[in-house]
């Protein structure tokens, strides 16, 4: 076949023909220039010309010969007589010139000494493209922070005088043996950072073959495709089957979409009226064939094609863990895709927390249930470090998963970076098996690690910046409430009636790990929006064991956070009350002193029609409040009609060793304090003298139940007010507007417990004279949590920003 002449080819640089150079050869894609995933624009930009250095970092070599016809393959080009001028605009010319100073600059590999040094390596020397697609994240990629900050939330419980001189981290995962508890994830677009990611990408393993390999597989469209692209990979060798199970669209990763791919097409011809061509980014240009229709009911179709183990990656909460072992999937990826999809989704490692203690639950230690079947848990997302592997290892997992750190060292340093990040990772590993004093992988339990949050200084720096948005921001606030208790107590029935005013006890069932309802309501005191997150965390029993108590299936990160717990118990059931004494002594242990606790005791409909039915006197659960909420008030009985019963610190101790709780043996009905609006709360006339933390209610008629959320929502304004002015307190500097310093309409507590002027009542207040918010302690300026809502009239229209840290 006779060559094509370079003015030949430049000829054809429209919209209506339009061909392209690649390696040589020349192509017409005319007609695939409305299917083109990456819009039409970028390839009318290199229309008549040499497209091949834009082509490679995107696409397999084969897709022309698979995807094009072949009538439309023109032939070898003269490319001595090809249009070599630059299309590069004069922002991308210094831009390059940049980028070649940077890498004269780069530092020799052997001063990279951790993975975070790989990534500012890559920043500088990468191209923008590549930088932007490698880097970029969903929305305001506040996700793909908190995947590297939940970490840090982590600390570690070491062991000391254990014989560490011998440390093996090797480990199983999915029946292959690895020399790491750790697998480099798979990456689109490896050549945007490197040209020879293949070489670099296949490092030798532990017997100097090439490494075990899984599939990650985006479900096509076609379903053919498909079942040709997993047996392909049986075929190859491949160990495992992962599915992506979080893509069903790309998320909108805005630093790719204004990368190059949207640059406008210099020199090019196009149609007059021609229609604008908005270019998704790298992203989206790759992934128009993936199937949004993707559902549990495919699981079986994958099974009946392949022998391989099939994991889902992208699972993103407990239920769903639960139905993929059901489902007869070999495991799960906890992930949320590095931040690039959901944004506010949550990060992996806390998942995982959650996740584990319900699978031991049902059985499954290690990997295996009780039957011995395979069912591995492993998360990605945020680990940079051998200690970040430590933790997941220690909550659980099987394996971590690490992308980018990867891609960084790739880009950067080529196959020997990438050797060195490994290595990196195999020192620290090593270096911290034998800190925390374990010798082997199975060695790493919960006991070792402390998943209490720490404030951080940054957190203070936050508040700071948001201190002009504190001073305008209206009455407005989202808080979140979680209902704890023993299983039946009605907790789930109680959050059904206050948020849909219903009760079904025959289609109510058991909540597994946590689940949550919202409901906004009006504090019509302040006019205060309030937005409810309401979390029911399911069963909650405890077990002894030597005298400790402990969880048998909640973690504590269900009530981590929590601005207010509401503790249930059966007044039928003097076992549920004592369950209760157990949560509140869990919670004053674990909380900060300002979380707002009230104590509910349910079921009051069946002691309404059998007084006998009763087992815990309402004075008893007041008392027992009294005793261990607000001790400074303990001493003051409610009024009773037949006079105060209720026992002293003395005698709660005498009584029963579980702080304080008493409770009477008798099943006789006692005569019972009662409110103007409810016959068993003391939501109003115990008001004044602290005793609005205890109620009784009745999710089946309604009765107490709005008035716990209205109580505890007041309660709520009140702090939010005192965190609004001590924030503004203690962010103010010379010359910044001051706080108003009339509160009217707020509701305040009573005394609080803590020695600082932020105190409240009961639930006290955190101690030190400027610490706010949930901080452990006591401190002065020191700021750990800061909830803000804001929300703004524009144009009639209601917008919102949410803010959480």
């Amino acid at each position: 076949m006779p060559q094509l002449s370079g003015l030949e080819v430049a000829k054809h640089n429209t919209a209506d023909s339009c061909w392209v150079v690649i390696h040589g050869k020349a192509y017409d894609v005319t007609d695939f220039l409305p299917d083109h995933p990456g819009g039409k624009k970028i390839i009318l930009k290199y229309a008549g010309r040499d497209a091949s250095e834009e082509f490679d970092p995107v696409h397999p070599p084969d897709t022309l010969d698979r995807y094009l016809p072949k009538e439309k393959h023109l032939g070898p080009v003269d490319m001595a007589t090809v249009d070599s001028s630059s299309l590069l605009s004069d922002a991308e010319v210094a831009q390059e010139k940049a980028r070649q100073v940077a890498i004269a600059a780069q530092p020799p590999l052997s001063q990279c000494y951790n993975l975070l040094d790989f990534e500012a390596v890559a920043s500088r020397v990468m191209k923008r493209g590549g930088w932007a697609y490698y880097s970029s994240a969903a929305d305001d990629e506040i996700t793909m922070r908190e995947n590297h900050a939940a970490f840090h939330r982590i600390w570690f419980r070491p062991k000391i005088l254990v014989d560490v001189a011998k440390v093996d981290i090797s480990t199983s995962m999915l029946g292959s043996s690895v020399k790491m508890p750790f697998y480099v994830t798979a990456t689109a677009l490896g050549k945007l950072g490197h040209p020879e990611v293949d070489a670099a990408s296949s490092v030798p393993g532990s017997n100097g073959q090439a490494q075990i390999q899984w599939l990650q597989l985006y479900v096509n469209t076609n379903k053919e495709i498909t079942r040709r692209i997993v047996q392909h990979a049986e075929k190859r060798g491949c160990k495992g089957l992962f599915i992506t199970v979080d893509a069903p669209q790309l998320g909108r990763r805005e630093k790719d979409m204004r990368s190059k791919f949207t640059d406008p097409g210099a020199k090019v011809q196009a149609d007059e009226g021609m229609e604008s061509d908005t270019s998704q980014g790298a992203a989206r240009a790759i992934s128009s064939f993936i199937d949004p229709a993707l559902s549990w009911k495919d699981i079986p179709w994958f099974q009946s094609i392949t022998k391989m183990p099939i994991i889902i990656k992208g699972v993103q909460r407990v239920e769903d863990v639960i139905l993929a072992y059901e489902a007869g999937l070999h495991g799960v990826v906890l992930s949320n895709h590095g931040g690039r999809q959901l944004e506010f989704s949550r990060s992996a490692i806390e998942i995982l927390a959650e996740t584990m203690p319900v699978l031991r639950q049902r059985g499954i230690f290690g990997g295996r249930d009780r039957n011995g079947r395979m069912f591995e848990v492993f998360i990605d997302g945020g680990v940079r470090r051998g200690t970040d592997i430590i933790k997941a290892l220690c909550l659980g997992a099987t394996g971590v998963g690490i992308g980018r750190p990867f891609l960084y060292a790739m880009s950067a340093y080529g196959q020997p970076g990438v050797e060195k990040a490994m290595a990196l990772l195999r020192d620290e590993l090593e270096m911290n098996m034998r800190l925390i004093g374990a010798n082997t992988i199975d060695q790493l339990t919960t006991d070792m690690v402390d998943l209490e949050p720490f404030p951080t200084s940054d957190e203070l720096l936050f508040v700071i910046c948001l201190r002009p948005l504190l001073l305008s921001m209206g009455p407005s606030l989202e808080a979140k409430i979680v209902v704890l208790g023993a299983q039946g107590v009605g907790k789930t029935s109680l959050l059904t009636r206050y948020c849909k005013g219903v009760f079904n006890p025959d289609q109510t069932t058991s909540t597994v790990g946590a689940n949550f309802l919202t409901k906004r309501v009006v504090d019509t005191d302040s006019d205060t929006v309030v937005r409810l997150q309401l979390w029911d965390t399911g069963e909650g029993t405890f077990v002894l064991f030597s005298g400790q108590e402990r969880f048998r299936s909640i973690s504590r990160l269900y009530y981590r956070g929590a601005d207010a717990c509401i503790l249930c118990y059966s007044i039928t059931d003097a076992q549920s009350f004592v369950d209760m004494g157990l949560w509140l002594t869990e919670l004053r242990r674990n909380l900060p002193e300002d979380v707002i606790l009230h104590v509910v005791g349910t079921k009051a409909d069946l002691v309404a029609r059998d007084p006998l039915a009763r087992e815990v006197p309402f004075e008893r659960c007041i008392a027992y409040v009294a005793e261990n909420l607000n001790p400074g008030q303990a001493s003051t009985p409610p009024p009773s009609a037949a006079g105060p019963s209720y026992s002293t610190s003395s005698q709660s101790q005498a009584q029963n060793h579980m702080g304080g709780l008493w409770i009477s043996a008798s099943a006789a009905p006692s005569a019972e304090p009662r409110s103007p609006s409810s016959k068993r709360s003391s939501g109003f006339w115990g008001q004044e003298a602290g005793w609005d933390a205890c109620h009784e209610v009745s999710a089946e008629t309604g009765e107490g139940v709005e008035e716990v959320f209205r109580v505890v929502a007041r309660k709520l304004v009140g702090r939010n007010h005192k965190m609004r002015r001590a924030l503004l307190t203690a962010t103010a500097a010379p010359g910044m507007p001051g706080y108003e310093s009339g509160m009217d309409g707020c509701y305040f507590d009573g005394g609080g417990l803590g020695s600082g002027g932020l105190s409240s009542g009961l639930g006290g207040g955190a101690g030190g004279t400027s610490s706010i918010g949930h901080y452990h302690g006591s401190g002065t300026s020191r700021v750990s949590r800061a909830s803000v809502m804001v929300e703004v009239s524009v144009s009639g229209a209601t917008e919102e920003a949410g803010f959480h840290r």
